[in-house]
């Protein structure tokens, strides 16, 4: 099993939680809690995340979401008061790698293009019916272009789907405090 380096930042309660109980686990009930006025369409998304992930069926009972991990140090989200770095060493086969730049359309409620044909054709779509993805998505006028909107959606998993960004994540089901090996406040 190859080894591979990863980081997260987290609320520094997380390391506390890995230092007393040896286990991380997302709580479903601070994701998107500072998502004003978005929080179900997060939910929404992270919901979709976790049951189309490659690594589903690897997800134990008790775990709602996945943990994100920068595969660069460099690409950890900026210092806060009250967060740390965690730096972790994992085998790389629990890592389910996602596009950074893939998933910000899903979060934008967006379509995630085939390719430049299928690109202009789902413009296209959208101009034929005088909409965007996010009105076709968040109202109940267009389920049929809201259904393609979501299946395109596997297209995050797809590295012959290129949508411009190379950064690449990767995602796990938990933490475990024998896979940190450095921690930065």
């Amino acid at each position: 099993m190859a080894k591979i380096k990863a980081w997260t930042k987290q609320n520094k309660a997380v390391w506390r939680i890995l230092q007393e109980e040896g286990r991380y686990t997302v709580d479903p009930a601070y994701v998107a809690t500072d998502m004003e006025g978005q929080r179900n369409t997060m939910l929404y998304t992270y919901q979709w995340l976790t049951a189309h992930s490659p690594r589903a069926g690897e997800k134990p009972s008790d775990v709602s979401f996945p943990i994100w991990l920068s595969m660069e140090k460099d690409h950890t989200m900026i210092h806060e008061e009250g967060y740390v770095v965690l730096e972790l060493e994992i085998d790389e086969e629990r890592l389910a790698y996602i596009n950074v730049a893939k998933w910000s359309r899903i979060l934008n409620l967006a379509y995630i293009p085939a390719d430049e044909a299928d690109a202009k054709a789902h413009r296209q779509l959208l101009s034929d019916y005088n909409t965007n993805d996010v009105k076709a998505f968040t109202t109940p006028f267009y389920p049929q272009i809201k259904n393609e909107i979501i299946e395109s959606w596997d297209r995050l998993w797809d590295p012959a789907v290129d949508t411009g960004g190379d950064i690449v994540y990767g995602l796990i089901w938990e933490m475990r405090r024998e896979w940190i090996t450095a921690v930065t406040e």
